[in-house]
């Protein structure tokens, strides 16, 4: 019964995704990655210690999943329909994938169109790099790179937690990683302020990013594409990135999609043996959606299995 009620929550959420998409207006205020950020202003400090960076993970994070796990208990008092309903919408505000697709499917019909003035302002919604300085390869790069990184943090990463913690443990890794957004930079003023929210963010997508790219390299070879070279690459080229979890799904993307996607400066991952023109876009979102899938059903089966080892027969 848990396993079916935990799997029809899953199920409805994404739905919800899919039809409405984010939530907007008044709503969008209740958002765990808006009111993360609404405490943090009031605590965030930059040029601080570590000890207040530490604070400013703990309390935003803690109060947000406390204020919602309320919710969901108060919903539970009221009944199993109450209890499905809000713990269906709260499960979908802590992942997203039909933004992040429709927001580079946008950047690509704006690609093959040679908009790319258009192309830079949309991909520029999700990278933190100047796209405005970038030729239009690296713009194409940035686009399916952004793509895969966010596909860890905004999908694959908030599931596999949710398949063991439930509705907490998706918020919590929602949570984190919103903070992660704010003041996890390596830059003078969020060193030390941001050195706890980084570490944390970077312990709780360790595994997902890895599930990631294997999920990637089986896509790859479910769809018919290289797979061969996406997991060389991967294993190759996954630890050229400052980030330790990054380099995976992004590696394992650019060896399917036989390119060399790049930040100037900082990594190049694969072999440019194709050109990386917006074609390959294209490609990257049908990997995108099947990648989805398979995240989908893992977490499903590690509910499951969860469930079984607990409660066993």
């Amino acid at each position: 019964m848990k396993v079916i009620i935990a799997a029809l929550i899953l199920v409805s959420s994404i739905l919800i995704d899919l039809v409405f998409g984010e939530p907007k207006g008044k709503l969008l205020k209740l958002h765990p990655v808006i009111l993360c950020t609404s405490i943090s202003k009031f605590i965030v400090k930059p040029y601080s210690n570590r000890i207040h960076g530490l604070a400013t993970l703990l309390l935003p994070v803690s109060s947000t999943v406390a204020l919602y796990l309320s919710i969901q208990y108060l919903a539970l008092k009221l009944g199993l329909l109450a209890y499905l309903l809000v713990s269906t919408v709260i499960l979908k505000t802590t992942f997203s994938i039909n933004l992040l697709y429709s927001i580079v499917e946008n950047a690509y019909d704006s690609m093959v169109k040679q908009d790319w003035c258009t192309a830079r302002n949309i991909v520029q919604q999700i990278v933190r790099r100047n796209v405005y300085e970038l030729d239009e390869e690296h713009v194409v790069s940035a686009a399916i790179e952004s793509l895969f990184e966010s596909l860890v943090d905004g999908y694959t990463s908030p599931l596999f937690y949710y398949s063991f913690l439930g509705v907490k443990g998706a918020l919590l890794q929602r949570a984190v990683n919103t903070m992660d957004s704010l003041v996890g930079y390596r830059k003078p003023e969020y060193i030390d302020e941001g050195y706890a929210t980084a570490k944390a963010d970077t312990i709780l997508n360790y595994i997902p990013a890895r599930l990631t790219a294997a999920l990637i390299v089986l896509s790859t070879a479910i769809l018919r594409c290289n797979w061969k070279r996406s997991l060389r690459v991967l294993l190759r080229d996954h630890s050229k990135t400052e980030s330790l979890n990054a380099g995976w799904p992004m590696s394992a993307i650019a060896g399917a999609l036989n390119v060399k996607l790049e930040k100037t400066g900082f990594y190049s991952l694969g072999e440019p043996v194709e050109k990386l023109n917006p074609l390959k876009v294209k490609e990257a979102l049908k990997i995108y959606k099947l990648t989805v899938i398979l995240a989908t059903l893992l977490c499903i089966t590690l509910i499951a299995l969860c469930n079984f080892i607990i409660t066993p027969p």
